[in-house]
C-alpha cells in the first residue's frame, strides 16, 4: 500500500461556478478485509444525511452544498476518497479545519451504531437486488474468480460486513485515515483568458436474433379515495419495486416560479409535521429505504426498492412525506443555495443551459416550457408558495401507484390502504397542456462563453403532438440521422472530421403539445461555422439526395431488437415502460409489441416520414461559443435572423 509521509495538497483551476475539495487516502487491495469495511466507515462519516461532516458542513454550519465519499478497492491498491462542494465565498482551509476536526472526534468515538446497521441493510438489500438478473450473478462470479480465485468471494464479503462492530470500524478508520493523504483543491478560474497553444491536431460470439419481451401479470385497483394501483407480479426475490406516479410537475407552476415543483418535490423528503430532516433520513435507513422524490414536466415521481417484509413501513413513511410535508426554512436555504450555485455556473459556463435555452427558442417564454430560473425569480419563492402548490397539486386523485416484484394485488393494496387509505384530499391541479410551439423560422441565437474552447451547437425545431402508431418510424428515422454512434451526423462530425467528441440527434416527446426534434454537442472552437454547415448538409441530404438506406435500416432494426431484451432483465425495466406507456394512454404492456412495430417499418416509410417532417430551411440554432473567436465566420452563414441572448435567454442584440 503506497504511504505518503507527508500530506499532499494541490490546487487548479477550471472553469466551474464552485470549489469543491476533494482528499484521497491509500487503502489496501480489493481482497483486503479493511478496504471491504471502509464502505461502512464512509456511510458513518459522510455517506449518511446523519453523518458527522454531512450534518455539521451541510446542515449545521452551511458551508458546503454536498458531501460525499467512497472506498475503491483495486487489484494491488484501492483509495478512500471525500469531496466537499463548498458553498461561494467559504474559505477552503476553514472548511478542511472543520473536516480534520470531525474525522479526530470521529477516530474517538466511532460511528453511531444505528447508521452501521443501516448501511448494512442497504448492502444486503443491494446484493438480493443483484440476484435479479444472470448477466449481474456472472459478473460477480467473474470478477470473484478473476481478482480473487474465489467465484463465491462475495459471500466472503458479506460475512465481513455482516459481523463488522462499531469499535471494529472505527480502529480501520484510525488504522488509514490517519495515514498521508492527497488532496486537490478545484477552484473556479478568475476571469481571463488562456492563451493559445501551439499543439498540433493533426471476434466475439454469435448474437441470438431472439427479441420476444414477455410482460408480467398486471393487475389494478382503484382505491376508494381516488388513488389507483398497479401490480406486476414478478419473481421470487423478497424485494418490491414501487414508484409513485404524480401527475403534475413544472407545467403546473406559475409563470413568476418556473422552477416551483422542483422545489417542492425536492422538499418532500426534509421533514414532516412527524420528523424532521434527520429524523426522517434515519427513519428511512433503516429500513432501507432509498429513493428521491423527482419533478418532470407533466407527471412527477418517488421509487424505491424495498424489502417485501418492510413495504408497509416505507408506504407510511411515504404517505407521511406526500401529505404533511412541512418545506422548514434551513431545509429551503440550502435548495436556494444549490439553484443559485447552479445559476452561477451556467453564468461562467453558458452552454449548460443549452438545452433548457434551446427549449426557449423553440416554445416562447410565456410557454412553462421555455421558463428558466433567474436568481431574482429565486428569491421569489417561499414557503406559502411551496404549500399552496403541494395542495392544489398533490393529492390521491392525481397519484398512481406501481409496484413490481414477489407481491399479489391483495397483499399490495391492503397495505396501500392501510397507509394512504384516510388520505381523503382532491387535487386542484394547474397543469397546463404544451400545446402549439412557436412558428418555425431560421435563426440563429449566439450565446457568449468566453474563452470556452469548444462551441455547443443546438439546432432543431418543433415537430407534430406524439402518436404512437408512427412513433416507432420516427425512432428509426432519429436514430439514422443522429441517435446512434453509427449515425450520420457522429460520424461526420467526429469520425471523420476529428470536430466533436460526438455529435447527436433526438426527439423530445410530451403528453400534451408539439414534440421538438433537435441536433446537439460540443465542436472545437475554431470549426464551429464549418459544423454547422455539415449538419445542415447531413439533414438536407437527409430528405434529399441522399436517404436512409435499406443498410442503414437494417443496422439500426438488429441494434433495437437485439437490445430490447436486455432493457427488460429487471424489475425496474417493466416498470419503467409500464409508466411510459400509461402516461400516453397505452396498455401498460404495450413494449410487447416493439419487435413487431420495429421489423413493420419499411424503407419508404422511412424516407417519407423524413420528409414530411424535417425541415432544414426552418432550423433554429443555438451556439454558445467565444464570440469573439466565432461570431463572424456564423454570421457569414446566413442561416436566418441573429439574436444575442444572455445565459437567461434574455434577448441583449
Amino acid at each position: 500500500v503506497p504511504n505518503l509521509i507527508d500530506n499532499r495538497e494541490e490546487v487548479m483551476y477550471d472553469r466551474v461556478g464552485q470549489t469543491r475539495i476533494t482528499r484521497v487516502w491509500a487503502l489496501p487491495g480489493l481482497n483486503d478485509k479493511d478496504t471491504s469495511l471502509m464502505y461502512l466507515v464512509n456511510d458513518a462519516l459522510a455517506g449518511n444525511k446523519n453523518s458527522p461532516l454531512q450534518r455539521k458542513l451541510v446542515d449545521e454550519l452551511q458551508v458546503a452544498t454536498s458531501v460525499y465519499g467512497g472506498a475503491y478497492g483495486r487489484v494491488i491498491s484501492g483509495q478512500y476518497s471525500l469531496t466537499i462542494n463548498l458553498r461561494p465565498g467559504v474559505d477552503p482551509d476553514r472548511v478542511m479545519a472543520i473536516v480534520d476536526e470531525t474525522i479526530e472526534e470521529f477516530l474517538d468515538t466511532g460511528p453511531d451504531a444505528q447508521i452501521v446497521e443501516n448501511a448494512k441493510l442497504k448492502v444486503n438489500m443491494y446484493m438480493l437486488g443483484s440476484l435479479e438478473t444472470g448477466s449481474s450473478i456472472g459478473r460477480m462470479l467473474a470478477e470473484g474468480f478473476l481478482y480473487s480465485d474465489d467465484p463465491l468471494f462475495i459471500n466472503r464479503e458479506l460475512e465481513w460486513l455482516n459481523a463488522a462492530s462499531p469499535e471494529e470500524l472505527r480502529a480501520i478508520a484510525e488504522r488509514w485515515l490517519t495515514r498521508g493523504h492527497y488532496q486537490l483543491t478545484v477552484l473556479p478560474f478568475p476571469d481571463y483568458k488562456t492563451a493559445e497553444a501551439d499543439v498540433d491536431r493533426s471476434s466475439i460470439p454469435g448474437v441470438t436474433a431472439k427479441s420476444d419481451i414477455t410482460f408480467p401479470d398486471i393487475e389494478t385497483r382503484a382505491l376508494p379515495n381516488g388513488m389507483q394501483l398497479v401490480v406486476a407480479t414478478r419473481g421470487n426475490i423478497p424485494l418490491v419495486d414501487v414508484s409513485f406516479a404524480i401527475d403534475t410537475g413544472s407545467m403546473a407552476a406559475p409563470p413568476d416560479a418556473p422552477g416551483l415543483a422542483t422545489f417542492v418535490f425536492g422538499l418532500l423528503d426534509k421533514g414532516t409535521k412527524r420528523y424532521d430532516a434527520n429524523e426522517l433520513a434515519a427513519a428511512r435507513d433503516k429500513i432501507g429505504m432509498d429513493g428521491r422524490f423527482r419533478d418532470g414536466l407533466e407527471q412527477s415521481s418517488f421509487g424505491y426498492r424495498i424489502l417485501r417484509s418492510n413495504l408497509l413501513p416505507s408506504l407510511e413513511l411515504t404517505a407521511d412525506m406526500l401529505r404533511n410535508p412541512t418545506f422548514p426554512d434551513d431545509e429551503l436555504s440550502k435548495v436556494k443555495a444549490q439553484i443559485a450555485a447552479y445559476l452561477a455556473n451556467i453564468e461562467v459556463a453558458p452552454s449548460r443551459a443549452a438545452a433548457g435555452l434551446f427549449d426557449r427558442a423553440i416554445y416562447g417564454g410565456e410557454n412553462p416550457m421555455g421558463a428558466v430560473w433567474t436568481p431574482e425569480l429565486l428569491q421569489q419563492v417561499d414557503r406559502d408558495r411551496l404549500e399552496a402548490f403541494h395542495r392544489a397539486e398533490i393529492a390521491p386523485d392525481n397519484m398512481t401507484i406501481y409496484m413490481i416484484g414477489d407481491i399479489g394485488i391483495d397483499e399490495a393494496s391492503e397495505a396501500v390502504e392501510s397507509a394512504f387509505g384516510r388520505w381523503n384530499a382532491r387535487s386542484r391541479s394547474a397543469v397546463k397542456a404544451v400545446g402549439k410551439a412557436q412558428e418555425a423560422n431560421a435563426r440563429v441565437i449566439l450565446i457568449d462563453h468566453p474563452g470556452a474552447e469548444s462551441s455547443t451547437i443546438v439546432a432543431g425545431h418543433a415537430l407534430p403532438p406524439y402518436e404512437a402508431d408512427r412513433w416507432t418510424e420516427l425512432l428509426l428515422m432519429n436514430t439514422i440521422l443522429g441517435g446512434s454512434f453509427e449515425s450520420r451526423l457522429n460520424m461526420n462530425l467526429r469520425e471523420d472530421k476529428a470536430w466533436s467528441y460526438g455529435y447527436r440527434s433526438r426527439v423530445s416527446t410530451n403528453t400534451s403539445g408539439d414534440m421538438t426534434f433537435r441536433t446537439s454537442g460540443q465542436v472545437q472552437t475554431d470549426k464551429t461555422a464549418a459544423s454547422m454547415q455539415e449538419i445542415l448538409r447531413e439533414i438536407g441530404d437527409y430528405v434529399g439526395a441522399r436517404p436512409a438506406t435499406a443498410t442503414e435500416l437494417d443496422r439500426v432494426k438488429l441494434n433495437r431488437t437485439r437490445s430490447l431484451p436486455g432493457s427488460f432483465s429487471t424489475n425496474r425495466g417493466f416498470l419503467g415502460s409500464m409508466i411510459r406507456s400509461a402516461s400516453y394512454g397505452l396498455p401498460f404492456d404495450y413494449a410487447e409489441g416493439a419487435p413487431r412495430r420495429i421489423e413493420a417499418v419499411t424503407l419508404d416509410g422511412i424516407e417519407s416520414r423524413a420528409r414530411q417532417l424535417l425541415e432544414p430551411n426552418k432550423l433554429t440554432w443555438l451556439v454558445v461559443g467565444d464570440l469573439e473567436k466565432i461570431e463572424s465566420s456564423v454570421l457569414a452563414l446566413e442561416y436566418g435572423d441573429v439574436e444575442v441572448w444572455d445565459a437567461y435567454g434574455n434577448r441583449l442584440r
